[in-house]
């Protein structure tokens, strides 16, 4: 008797260890204990998420719910310490909406149910054929496309999840309760940086703001999360998708809310790393924006640039009427001018009050990720009140050479003086002759700088003289080099 009552004993263990062991442990994001999210310039993100588990000794079905929707699952890796190992895991994105219960039941038998108008219900049954487009059910021996009647379904199919799931299978070496973390990469997580800048009267200071804009189109949402971002263009090796990409259409509705303090920056890397000082929840189709930092009384100089303004080679005369100066604002990314953190690549909008008191926009520009202790300028428009006139005249060449004289007539229409920045430049065989106002090289030989101080209300002139040697010679081994090509 007691042998028997044994080996009962024991088949009853064995039992109930196979049906542990089938049996599925779903890790809700309310079994969460940690969140951390690392998201990066080029749509993508890095999440580890930090769950409380139960696992029995030997193998357990864990199914991780609601993970991101586009989620890399090549990229899944799962640290539970030791004593646990992944056996296996599987990506199961076959979500639960109607198309896929009808998709996932065809050659099934299915109910439709017609109600009229007294309240009387017929029903039928019907077997599913096909879903390529229409619905195509069969209905007794006749074929029907769209039956009268609300489909009724007897079960679910199986495969079917209410959130995007990963499900691995561990071995575990005891029972425990435990901690685990699934890090994983996901693209759907982006960033990007966005700058306000508010300029004084005199052009002479500014208040600068920076902003960080979240967007969520990964199909979950992530709530309390420690949230870092990297700032530098990480390479990224792209496979052709593998599977159809989820809808994901995004919602235009932002939120903007201060995050308390500006981000904490560090190196990492060969980029920078900011971290937000709080926790936040970036919810799934949403928008958000948070602070990235704030500084006042930053130092700026309004610059006035004419770009190439005149070209030689055309005709013997040329030219060029009322052209408007490009207008930059320059400032210096350093901890003397208030600043001296790194920017991360962004827009910059530049604003201003008028006499009355309102705020106006001045213009904006795109600049690229800029480290501490580098300048920074931004193009915010044309300038209104300054003009130029360019004559180019070819006087008539000589000795195998060609001579070309540049006379440019800027005026000021402001009741202040403008300090003008002339570029242009030089070809390799373009030397310069004369000048009336001394010219600097600006990075190259061929590239020059005049700086042209123009009176309130009054004009300035400028006049260049330039030549060009062995012009035929030269076209003629241009003229080579292309029927070589």
């Amino acid at each position: 008797m007691k042998n028997k009552s044994l080996v009962a004993s024991l088949l009853a263990m064995l039992t109930a260890a196979t049906l542990a062991d089938a049996e599925e442990i779903r890790l809700q994001p309310d079994k969460r204990t940690d969140l951390k999210i690392t998201i990066y310039n080029e749509n993508l993100a890095l999440v580890k998420d930090k769950r409380n588990v139960s696992l029995h000794k030997g193998t357990n079905e864990v199914a991780y719910i609601g993970v991101s929707s586009v989620i890399l699952p090549e990229s899944a890796l799962l640290n539970g310490g030791t004593g646990i190992r992944v056996i296996e895991q599987n990506y199961n994105y076959d979500l639960l909406s109607p198309e896929n219960i009808i998709r996932k039941s065809v050659g099934k038998k299915v109910k439709l149910i017609d109600t009229f108008d007294n309240g009387q219900t017929k029903e039928v049954e019907a077997e599913i054929l096909s879903v390529n487009g229409n619905v195509v059910y069969k209905v007794g021996d006749e074929i029907e496309i769209a039956p009268r009647g609300r489909v009724v379904f007897s079960s679910l199919p199986e495969g079917l999840r209410d959130e995007p799931t990963l499900v691995m299978t561990l071995l575990s070496d005891n029972d425990t309760q435990k901690d685990v973390e699934l890090s994983y990469l996901t693209s759907g997580l982006s960033w990007k940086a966005d700058y306000i800048a508010e300029l004084n009267a005199s052009d002479t200071k500014m208040d600068f703001s920076g902003l960080v804009t979240l967007n969520n189109v990964s199909g979950v949402s992530y709530d309390k999360a420690s949230l870092q971002l990297v700032a530098g263009d990480v390479n990224i090796v792209r496979r052709p998708p593998r599977r159809p990409m989820l809808n994901m259409a995004m919602n235009d509705a932002m939120s903007l809310k201060s995050a308390g303090s500006a981000m904490e920056e560090e190196t990492f890397a060969d980029y920078h790393l900011y971290t937000m000082p709080r926790k936040v929840t970036i919810a799934d189709k949403q928008t958000k924006q948070v602070s990235l930092l704030n500084a006042s009384n930053v130092g700026v100089v309004k610059e006035y640039v004419y770009n190439n303004p005149f070209f030689y080679g055309g005709p013997h005369h040329m030219k060029r009427e009322k052209m408007n100066p490009e207008s930059y604002l320059k400032f210096e990314n350093a901890k003397s001018n208030n600043l001296g953190v790194s920017l991360p690549k962004g827009i910059i909008r530049v604003y201003k009050n008028d006499k009355n008191g309102n705020m106006q926009f001045v213009g904006s520009d795109f600049i690229n990720h800029t480290p501490d202790k580098e300048s920074v300028k931004v193009k915010t428009g044309s300038a209104f009140d300054i003009t130029a006139d360019a004559y180019v005249e070819q006087i008539p060449s000589y000795a195998g050479r060609q001579d070309y004289e540049l006379t440019m007539i800027l005026k000021n229409g402001s009741d202040a003086e403008k300090t003008v920045h002339v570029l242009q430049d030089l070809s390799d065989n373009t030397f310069l002759d004369s000048e009336n106002i001394k010219s600097v090289e600006n990075k190259t030989r061929s590239s020059r700088d005049w700086t042209v101080n123009i009176p309130a209300k009054g004009k300035k002139e400028l006049k260049i003289k330039v030549h060009v040697p062995d012009q035929d010679r030269d076209r003629d081994r241009d003229r080579n080099r292309n029927r070589r090509r």
